[in-house]
């Protein structure tokens, strides 16, 4: 018997962690609307049409690839969103405690409003059959 011991990717499904703050989708595009995000692609679509993709792009580029956003839901019909940072972009030098803050301050100048107990630990991901998902975890 073969045993594989390298990195195995399966491309039907994916995963994620962030420390961040889990929110409505609704509360969470009102938010980043009174904060500046505007869709580029609006003519092409009727005017409640907002594409997840194009605002976790506006996130990423308003705080230089710090903050990231997951949604979870199932067809493209969200329900739930993560915003906060990868646990990865957390320096050395920094606590747990700062690290928060720092994430409070860049989504602060996206719109979203949080507090240190809204910043958690949560994963998610998405299954094969493109339900995406998620958990808090911690």
């Amino acid at each position: 018997m073969k045993i594989r011991t390298d990195y195995v990717s399966n491309s039907s499904s994916s995963s994620f962690v962030i420390l961040g703050k889990r929110m409505g989708f609704e509360d969470f595009v009102d938010a980043v609307k009174l904060a500046g995000f505007k869709s580029k692609n609006i003519e092409e679509y009727d005017e409640d049409y907002v594409d997840f993709w194009e605002i976790k792009d506006w996130l990423q580029e308003r705080t230089h690839n710090f903050i990231d956003a997951e949604a979870a839901g199932d067809d493209g019909c969200y329900e739930e969103v993560v915003v906060g940072a990868n646990p990865s972009n957390m320096n050395d030098v920094d606590t747990l405690k700062e690290f928060k803050e720092q994430i409070i301050g860049e989504m602060d100048n996206c719109g979203i409003k949080a507090e240190i107990a809204d910043i958690k630990f949560t994963s998610g991901g998405s299954d094969a059959g493109g339900m995406s998902f998620i958990d808090c975890c911690g």
